[in-house]
């Protein structure tokens, strides 16, 4: 069987066979292989500019969401670095 965007294989035990990353093809070659898909994302609820801005930078920090999308979707601004810079997000988003 092969999966899309599977992040981890695992034998039944839990002993991890390969990190896939995201968006890379795996075989399973044996029934005492596991798949382990984490699917990030989704609707929410509420305004997300509104979102702690702390969770936003764990998320941008942990690869769930991309630099575009957090200024795009959250209002956060961005050091130079990539990282998120909450004064500066704070004032943004205040502003609109």
């Amino acid at each position: 069987m092969r999966i899309a965007a599977c992040q981890v294989r695992r034998q039944r035990s839990g002993a991890l066979l390969g990190d896939s990353g995201t968006g890379e093809l795996v075989t399973l070659t044996t029934t005492a292989e596991i798949a382990e898909v984490r699917l990030c994302g989704g609707a929410g609820y509420g305004d997300p500019k509104a979102r702690d801005l702390g969770a936003v930078a764990a998320d941008l920090a942990d690869g769930y969401v991309t630099p575009e999308g957090a200024t795009r979707d959250y209002g956060a601004v961005l050091r130079e670095d990539g990282s998120l810079d909450e004064k500066a997000s704070q004032g943004a988003v205040a502003m609109g």
